[in-house]
Order: structure tokens, then C-alpha cells, then sequence
């Protein structure tokens, strides 16, 4: 799998659906039914298969134990930031995790301010409040009636 991930560009072909001509598999998981897709071709084609984004090739691996080896053994270079940073964020600004200006003392600045907001008592406080407003919410679905399951 890491072979294949560094070395795309050699078009080797791993099991996928077939996709339409420029869109590739882009309009057949759209929408809201995505993940609907993504286990319907995971179930055909095993946890490792390939689909085509609008011309790029993506490899979807929905075995979390293959990820982790994958994610793992994957050389942690520019070029791998890169290109995570362009699958997450194709549009936007990079990402604070996956910026390919890791390196920059501007991005080191920034990092710098919002470390505090990880640190593992923010997190710990922001569980307890999440925990709180979830607990309301479900007794307020709770309320309306037996039609509601929680």
C-alpha cells in the first residue's frame, strides 16, 4: 500500500469502481450519501480500492488497522503534508496540521497562540461542556414523546 502511495504516477491499478469520463466516481459519492458509497464499494472491492476524483486517483482504505500501517510506514515528508493538505483542503487555506509551511516561522508563531486551546485541560473542559449540552439535548428529545428513541 505505501508503495503504491508514493508511486501512483507508475498507474498501478488497484480494484475500484468504474467511474464517469473527467468526474471519475465524483458524482456517483456525492452529497450526503457519501459514506453511503464508500461502504457500498468497500464491501465489493475489500478495504484497500481506488476511485478517481475528478481525474485524481485516491486510494480509500476503510480497514482502520491497514490505515494505521499505512499512516505509519509512510515516509513524513513535504511532499506527504502536501498532499493530504490538498485531499482535506483543495480549496482553502492549509490546515495548522497539515500546512506544507510547517517549517515557517510564521506558522511556528501561529501554532504558538492556539497550543493553549489543545492543551489537555482546555480538552478536558470542552468535553464537560460538549457532555453537558448533549445530556440536554437528550432530554429535550426526550421529552417529545415515545416516537424518539435516545
Amino acid at each position: 500500500l505505501s508503495y503504491f502511495l508514493l508511486n501512483h504516477r507508475k498507474r498501478i491499478r488497484l480494484p475500484g469502481p468504474r467511474g464517469w469520463p473527467i468526474f471519475g466516481n465524483a458524482i456517483q459519492a456525492k452529497g450526503s450519501k457519501r459514506h453511503q458509497a464508500l461502504l457500498k464499494w468497500s464491501e465489493t472491492f475489500g478495504p484497500v480500492y481506488q476511485i478517481s476524483l475528478y481525474g485524481k486517483p485516491c486510494v480509500v482504505v476503510s480497514d482502520p488497522a491497514v490505515a494505521k500501517q499505512a499512516l505509519e510506514e509512510l515516509p513524513k515528508s513535504r511532499k506527504f503534508y502536501r498532499m493530504i493538505d490538498e485531499m482535506l483542503h483543495p480549496k482553502a487555506l492549509p490546515s495548522m496540521v497539515t500546512s506544507p509551511l510547517s517549517s515557517s516561522a510564521h506558522w511556528r508563531a501561529v501554532r504558538k497562540c492556539v497550543l493553549h486551546a489543545f492543551s489537555r485541560a482546555e480538552t478536558i473542559e470542552d468535553f464537560e461542556v460538549a457532555k453537558s449540552k448533549a445530556l440536554l439535548l437528550a432530554e429535550r428529545l426526550a421529552s417529545r414523546g415515545s416516537g424518539v428513541v435516545v
